[in-house]
Order: C-alpha cells, then sequence, then structure tokens
C-alpha cells in the first residue's frame, strides 16, 4: 500500500456490502461497489480502478480471481488463500463429529505485516444464527485455547482480513469444522457487542492499517438472526419492542433493489446473561409471529 487512501472495490451484494459499507464511511475510505458478473472484461475494468478488491463468499470463481491476480491486481481474498481454505475443509469434513457438546464460532484477523487480533468465542446454535459471546460453556483455559487454535490457522492460511473458524469442544477436545476466508454473518454480534467490529477490523486488515481492539463491550452479548415473514413493515414490532427492551439494537439488510428484504439481526448487550438471552428470544418470536405481546 502506498500513503495516499486506497480505494477499496467490493464484489458482491447482500448483507455484507450494506454492513462493510458504514465502517469504510466512518474511516473515509474511497469505496466503490460492483454487482457479480461473468464478463471478465467488466470485472478487469473495475479492478482498474482500485487498489484492492474485496468480495463475498462465492461470488467469483477461483479461476477468475487468479487470472485477474496474475495481471497484477490485488484481491482479498486471494486466489491462494481460498484453495488453502477448501483443502482444509475437505479434511476437516471427513472427520466424524457426533454430539459435540459445544459449538463455536471464532473471528480472526489478520494484517498483511502479521499483525493478528482474535474476538472472545461464541457459542452457537447448530441450526441458526444465534450466538452467546463468549461461551458460557467455556472455561477461562478454554477459551484461550480455542482462540489460539483460530490464530495458528489463520497464521497458516495467510488470510488478510477477517477469517470465521468454526468448531466444536467435547470432552475437553477442540475438533475443527470448518473455516471461511471472509466475513460470517455469525460475526454480526461484533457491531455491537465488540469494540472493534469485524466490518471494520476487515477494512483495517486489507488495508494494512493497524488493527482495533476486539475486547467486549461489555460482559456478553447476545444476538440472533430474524424473519419478519411476508411484511416489510417493522413500525409495530420496534414500537413494542423498543419499548420492551430499550437496549435492543437492530440491524436490517437490504437487497439489491434496496427494499428492505425479511431478514436481519439483532443484538443485546450487557452483564446480565439471562436477561440479554429473554429479550432476544422475545424479539426473535415476536418479529416471527410467534408471539404477539
Amino acid at each position: 500500500m502506498t500513503s495516499s487512501f486506497p480505494i477499496v472495490g467490493f464484489v458482491g451484494a447482500g448483507p455484507i456490502v450494506r454492513l462493510i459499507l458504514a465502517p469504510a464511511l466512518d474511516l473515509g475510505v474511497d469505496f466503490l461497489e460492483f454487482k457479480p458478473t461473468t464478463d471478465l472484461n467488466d470485472l478487469r475494468d473495475f479492478a482498474g480502478k482500485c487498489d484492492v478488491v474485496l468480495h463475498g463468499e462465492g461470488v467469483l470463481p477461483i479461476s477468475t480471481i487468479r487470472t485477474l491476480e496474475d495481471e497484477g491486481f490485488t484481491f482479498r481474498p486471494s486466489s491462494k488463500v481460498i484453495a488453502f481454505a477448501n483443502e482444509l475443509n475437505a479434511r476437516y469434513a471427513e472427520k466424524n463429529v457426533t454430539e459435540p457438546r459445544t459449538w463455536l464460532s471464532l473471528l480472526v484477523a489478520r494484517s498483511p505485516h502479521g499483525q493478528c487480533s482474535v474476538w472472545s468465542p461464541s457459542q452457537m446454535q447448530e441450526d441458526s444464527l444465534y450466538s452467546v459471546t463468549p461461551s458460557p460453556r467455556l472455561s477461562f483455559s478454554e477459551s484461550a485455547r480455542a482462540q489460539e487454535l483460530a490464530l495458528e490457522i489463520v497464521r497458516e492460511i495467510g488470510v488478510v482480513g477477517v477469517m470465521h473458524v468454526e468448531m466444536t469442544l467435547d470432552r475437553e477436545v477442540f475438533t475443527i469444522t470448518r473455516v471461511d476466508a471472509h466475513l460470517n454473518l455469525a460475526g454480526n454480534w461484533t457491531l455491537d457487542g465488540s469494540r472493534t467490529s469485524q466490518f471494520e477490523q476487515h477494512l483495517r486488515g486489507v488495508l494494512d492499517l493497524p488493527l482495533g481492539d476486539p475486547t467486549m463491550a461489555a460482559d456478553f452479548a447476545v444476538s440472533a438472526v430474524f424473519h419478519i415473514g411476508t411484511s416489510e413493515n417493522m413500525y409495530r414490532p420496534y414500537l413494542h419492542l423498543m419499548a420492551r427492551s430499550p437496549a435492543l439494537k437492530f440491524h436490517q439488510y437490504r437487497s439489491d433493489g434496496g427494499r428492505l428484504t425479511p431478514r436481519g439481526h439483532v443484538t443485546a448487550v450487557g452483564n446480565d446473561l439471562v436477561d440479554l438471552q429473554q429479550c432476544v428470544t422475545h424479539a426473535i418470536d415476536f418479529m416471527s409471529g410467534a408471539v404477539n405481546e
């Protein structure tokens, strides 16, 4: 990177590009968006306007990224990193994970200079994006071990920016089940629950800026994805939920056309874990129509 502020491009659509835009604006980053296309020349022209091109998971074929990298363009994640992550995931898929005690999600970041940071481990529900951070089932030593495993992987793969590591803990044995060399919706709790969100950290990493502090903003953060059915009018749910739980934070995701999609996430941050879980569970149930009061 040069001393002048780099231009960042993003290829993709959906929640990730919307959520990374806010910290880009806060940092004053020149941020360009590009919708995925099969036309290599269009993508080449776009990459030519950028110092670094970010892309969402599965948006670009690895062969396309490799071709443009050979022409001198910089992509994050790079084709090499994606290939390495795919190879690891093929190995992880061969492991037999049965009835794990705890499903864990960890976010870890790395800059080109090798500076790394890792967030507290999140405890996930296996069948949904519902997380409690830090995992209440982990001891201090287990949490530290999970973080070190995630750091070992990011250093091994050589990711620049943020990556996601999924693992299980069963009878004091950690098993890596998947790595994603991209931002991940499982880390959206960091928007309100951490001093530095995964989105800001990703920008810092790819721009080779010093990484931010991933420390928790409070003792716990509870977060969950919500669906609002066929209605896109959130005014009534907001009236009820914001009055009932003023500390709740809502994030809705916009589609390509700018319309609110029936999906987003809600987060509660504080020191009383039971109260936070009750607030988030009620919010999810109310927005889905499972409860009406």
